[in-house]
């Protein structure tokens, strides 16, 4: 499903970023706190410590969490991620714009 479509790249990109800001905002990580063991589980880079890499590790850290909501980004990719890639529970919503 595409979100939207713009000739600059501006408006439709800044909306989504505000959106997936405000989530952050609202809805507060549910592993607050960053252990020493998630180091290698985890995007070192840009303030984005509590994203994890690996999709398995992440649930079976939140396992005892009833009541979460967990996101699945791909960050730039070079192409569509092909169903394999997709975790299962998981659409993909194009916003290339």
């Amino acid at each position: 499903m595409r979100l939207g479509q713009s000739t600059s790249n501006g408006p439709v990109l800044d909306s989504l970023k505000r959106l997936f800001l405000s989530t952050l905002s609202l809805c507060p990580t549910v592993l607050p706190d960053i252990k020493p063991e998630y180091w290698n589980h985890i995007v070192n880079e840009d303030c984005m410590l509590h994203f994890f890499t690996e999709l398995d590790y992440l649930r079976s850290e939140t396992a005892a969490i009833s009541r979460k909501n967990l996101l699945c980004v791909f960050r730039n990719p070079d192409m569509h991620p092909t169903a394999t890639q997709v975790p299962e529970g998981f659409e993909f919503m194009d916003t290339t714009c």
